[in-house]
């Protein structure tokens, strides 16, 4: 994101840049103070990750708020996809660690991709 910010392509707010740095820092913090993350699936994370980047595309053609509740919505809804299949039902991992853990990354990073294309697609 930055990279292309300095490229002059396109036109990132600076404030915008700052906020999504402080939640970058603050996922960093977050993970290098949990003491022993619970093992998630790669299926698992596939699917969180997944549903956050289905849900972050349609809100990119209707707005920024709308590109991250459509990340935050889908990342969710990804979890829950993954609960229901035979795996991860019987997964014993604990459904709200899991999405601290893997659903909080994969909003920020689909918001900020999500970001690099509004401005692409509003310049």
């Amino acid at each position: 994101m930055m990279a292309v910010r300095q490229s002059a392509c396109i036109r990132i707010d600076s404030n915008l840049m700052l906020f999504w740095a402080v939640a970058t820092l603050i996922l960093l913090v977050v993970r290098l103070w949990t003491p022993h993350m619970q093992p998630v699936s790669q299926t698992g994370r596939n699917y969180i990750v997944g549903g956050a980047l289905v849900g972050m595309l349609p809100g990119v053609l209707l707005g920024y708020a709308e590109m991250i509740i459509g990340s935050v919505i889908g990342a969710f809804l990804g979890l829950i996809a993954w609960r229901l299949t035979p795996k991860g039902s019987e997964s014993r991992v604990n459904t709200l660690k899991t999405a601290c853990e893997v659903g909080l990354p994969a909003v920020v990073t689909m918001s900020m991709i999500g970001l690099t294309l509004l401005g692409f697609i509003g310049h």
